[in-house]
């Protein structure tokens, strides 16, 4: 593992105790490839892309987002971060009305970094937790 991919997994993990504003963004490659779990198919590329469509949305929706980290595991050049996600729903969020209460689910996270920098990232979550939280109708058999 590089000296310079060791510490940028460093600032991500320390961005957590922050918000997802800030210095998070200094960690993403310009043309950083997201895939995220709740828009499968369709990987988000650049940095831009990553702040707008994926950080932007949530921000909103929980203005009092945090990221507990719970465990990390580091491979070469990946970092997988577990952990929860906490915050309280007050503005709609991928099509769920706001509900104003707290949310929690669990996430796992497997970021790659090259010369000290995100380049790629896989967002997964509990889906049936997040579907629940968000408010969905888990009953509803076209969901399955």
């Amino acid at each position: 593992m590089s000296d310079e991919n060791q510490k940028g997994m460093d600032r991500l993990i320390e961005s957590f105790d922050q918000d997802l504003r800030g210095e998070r963004e200094g960690v993403y490659a310009e043309d950083v490839v997201v895939s995220d779990w709740m828009n499968p198919g369709k990987d988000l590329k650049g940095k831009g892309s990553q702040m707008s469509e994926f950080i932007a949305p949530i921000l909103e929706s929980f203005p009092d987002v945090h990221f507990e980290v719970t465990d990390t595991m580091r491979d070469g050049n990946r970092l997988l971060v577990c952990g929860f996600f906490n915050g309280t729903m007050e503005k709609d969020y991928w099509g769920f009305p706001a509900h104003g209460r707290r949310v929690r689910w669990e996430a796992r996270d497997l970021y790659r970094f090259s010369d000290g920098k995100i380049d790629r990232i896989w967002y997964a979550n509990d889906t049936l937790t997040v579907a629940r939280e968000l408010g969905a109708d888990i009953t509803d058999k076209r969901l399955w």
